[in-house]
């Protein structure tokens, strides 16, 4: 049997990033998002996310 878990409904977090042109229309993008509240109560269990993209511009 599973332990029923206390889960939080909102997360709060902090963000950041970095944008570059790679050609004229191409870009590539990083971001890291660090979670600041407790997923689970009574935890230490946060969200931490690491984005990477590739991006076109159609200009």
């Amino acid at each position: 049997m599973f332990h029923q878990m206390s889960q939080s409904s909102f997360d709060f977090g902090t963000t950041g990033g970095y944008r570059n042109p790679f050609f004229q229309s191409v870009f590539i993008q990083g971001r890291y998002v660090l979670g600041l509240s407790d997923m689970i109560k009574d935890s230490d269990i946060t969200n931490r996310v690491i984005q990477l993209s590739l991006e076109y511009s159609f200009k």
